[in-house]
């Protein structure tokens, strides 16, 4: 392959459209408009010797993994943590929700309810409750956190 070849087949993938596509993607893109520069495998021969194989164009580069924020608990009414759980029923088709909130310092069950739907209002009520119930205001300090696991397991 000549050195004016492997510069077409360059700048090819470094324009704006092919920019973030493999060479799987930019090959067939070309062939549809009646161009071919080179293979695929002469495509990826070519980005592998300039270092453009992985990232091109606006894909980002692999980030550091952020830390876990550590969340402990050391007096009561501090540190919440919430959950929706699902709940059969022996009838066929209907299911209920248990909604609950736990202090996690005392264990103990700060609010719950039994809905028959999943829904972000039935939520916000809840804790709504719950924090009058404990006497927890908004400007508070320190204030309270309340965690959810957002559904990881």
């Amino acid at each position: 392959m000549s050195e004016e070849e492997r510069q077409r087949i360059l700048l090819t993938c470094n324009q704006a459209e092919y920019a973030s596509l493999p060479p799987g993607q930019i090959v067939p893109a070309l062939a549809d408009q009646g161009l071919y520069i080179g293979s695929e495998s002469s495509f990826y021969r070519v980005l592998h010797v300039h270092g453009q194989v992985h990232r091109r164009g606006r894909v980002r580069p692999p980030q550091k993994p952020r830390a876990v924020p550590r969340l402990r608990a050391i007096a009561p009414n501090r540190l919440w943590s919430w959950d929706i759980t699902y709940l059969p029923t022996t009838v066929r088709g209907i299911s209920l929700f248990l909604y609950l909130v736990i202090d996690v310092w005392s264990r103990k069950v700060v609010a719950w309810e039994v809905a028959e739907r999943e829904d972000p209002a039935i939520a916000v009520d809840l804790v709504s409750r719950a924090c009058l119930r404990e006497w927890i205001s908004k400007g508070r300090k320190p204030p309270l956190i309340l965690h959810a696991d957002k559904g990881n397991a």
